[in-house]
């Protein structure tokens, strides 16, 4: 099946009403790893909305990713214990290592980075998620090393 005719099909399953938009762009992104413009505009069009309107909110919905990711998907915990553990710290080597910013690919494709909200792992900060696993404390020496070999990072040995 083609990937249109395949999203086509996600969004057909849910009803043709707005308040489905989030649960929708959610399937999308489950598929696709990502929600493309086309696939944006389609679920709008179900939905009977803008793609405006559906852009609007997906922009203000954190957890929907516009932008095609990269091979591995970083988030930062920006919590409050997390920033006391050095989360500021691990975001400038992040920066200067990967040259992007938050919600930003790069150009090789290796890395997306995200922010995220506190995971309640006080204590064992700083926290990343990486590709959807949790790893607790991350200092930008452990940072600078996974930069520079991501395939070989192991998350299990970090402390």
């Amino acid at each position: 099946m083609e990937q249109a005719q395949k999203i086509q099909a996600i969004i057909e399953r849910f009803p043709q009403d707005r308040s489905y938009l989030i649960r929708v762009l959610l399937a999308i992104q489950e598929e696709l790893r990502h929600v493309p413009d086309w696939a944006l505009a389609a679920a709008a069009k179900h939905l009977l909305i803008t793609t405006e309107q559906a852009l609007e909110i997906a922009k203000r919905r954190k957890g929907i990713r516009l932008i095609v990711p990269g091979k591995y998907i970083v988030k930062v915990c920006i919590g409050a214990s997390c920033q006391l553990e050095g989360t500021d710290y691990l975001v400038e080597a992040i920066k200067r290592s990967t040259r992007v910013g938050f919600d930003a690919t790069t150009e090789d494709g290796v890395f997306t980075i995200e922010n995220m909200d506190c995971v309640h792992l006080c204590g064992t900060g700083p926290i990343i998620d990486w590709n959807g696993k949790c790893c607790s404390y991350i200092t930008r020496e452990v940072w600078e090393k996974v930069a520079q070999d991501p395939d070989a990072f192991d998350q299990d040995s970090v402390k």
